[in-house]
């Protein structure tokens, strides 16, 4: 039999049958919490959380860097690009953001990401990599990347940190 159920005032559990009969199913123990009011931000003192944002910066970082190496593998001759290792080390990258987030391996390998990508800028403005590279949409992914690349790298020495404080803590 298929039950429609809602919450009605004082915690009352009631389920619609069909043919529209109302049957009372029980009371809740525990109030289903109300939705936290998502347009109105936090009071102020509120901390901010360090690790969510590491985490969206370190996303944002790998996104700019596959934009940007896709344009680099358009920009070079035949044959110049070893396809597997740009996967590899994104693959690396998005485990330690996603799996070892808050971890000290996590925080290591998210720091020389945000590195990497923060040195894109310095590698194409020696000329390196791409000679001639161009485009507005790959200067902006320059610029955007190294941005995220710094902020990526600072939380992560952040997080390093506060690990380091909180083992020499424990002992």
């Amino acid at each position: 039999m298929d039950v429609q159920t809602t919450l009605c005032e004082e915690n009352q559990l009631v389920g619609w049958l069909p043919g529209g009969r109302v049957s009372q199913l029980g009371t809740l123990q525990h109030p289903i919490p109300p939705a936290p009011d998502v347009l109105h931000p936090p009071p102020p003192g509120t901390p901010m959380k360090h690790d969510a944002a590491l985490t969206v910066a370190s996303l944002l970082s790998l996104l700019l860097l596959s934009f940007h190496l896709t344009h680099d593998v358009i920009h070079q001759a035949e044959g110049a690009v070893t396809y597997p290792i740009p996967i590899l080390v994104f693959v690396l990258w998005l485990y330690a953001t996603l799996a070892l987030s808050g971890r000290v391996w996590g925080y290591v390998i998210m720091l020389l990401g945000g590195l990497f990508a923060a040195g894109m800028i310095v590698i194409h403005s020696k000329g390196i990599v791409v000679g001639k590279s161009g485009g507005f949409f790959f200067i902006w992914t320059l610029f955007a990347l190294s941005t995220t690349g710094w902020v990526t790298m600072i939380l992560s020495a952040r997080g390093l940190w506060a690990a380091s404080r909180l083992r020499r803590a424990a002992r």
